[in-house]
């Protein structure tokens, strides 16, 4: 049996000189940053467990509450990394496709490496994982989105 989720995240970026933002566990020099997020603020990684959860019938938001103090400024392959552990034995990832919607930072110089950690982080070929870039075309300057798709295959037991 197949299953398809599909994972949403969005913050709000700020203007900060010489600043980073951290996408698919990568760091990303910009002049903006991620404004008022309570952990670390990946799109990226907070869309894929969003996704993962989902075929589990759980939610990131319950599993991982911006109410709870241990949540502030935490590392979001840490979100990722816990969806995986309840998933895993359940159901094998096929593929992952992803979209992060932003004028800046562009994410296309960096796909590679957020390929290849996600790969890691998830235990899967890197072929299996693909990753676009699109702007707004100026229409929303500082938000930064993420969708993923990601496809199942239940595991036999």
């Amino acid at each position: 049996m197949y299953r398809v989720a599909l994972g949403y995240d969005l913050h709000r970026l700020k203007i900060a000189k010489d600043s980073t933002v951290i996408c698919g566990g990568i760091e990303i020099p910009c002049d903006l940053a991620i404004d008022g997020a309570h952990s670390d603020g990946d799109v990226i990684f907070h869309a894929l467990t969003d996704a993962l959860f989902s075929v589990v019938g759980k939610d990131i938001g319950v599993e991982f509450p911006n109410t709870d103090p241990q949540n502030l400024n935490r590392s979001s392959d840490e979100f990722l990394s816990c969806a995986f552990e309840n998933i895993k034995n359940s159901y094998c990832i096929i593929n992952i496709d992803i979209i992060v919607i932003c004028d800046k930072p562009k994410i296309s110089p960096y796909s590679l490496e957020i390929r290849k950690n996600i790969a890691t982080l998830l235990q899967m070929d890197i072929e299996d994982i693909t990753i676009r870039g699109k702007t707004t075309e100026q229409t929303n300057l500082l938000t930064i989105q993420a969708y993923t798709n990601v496809l199942f295959q239940k595991n036999k037991i």
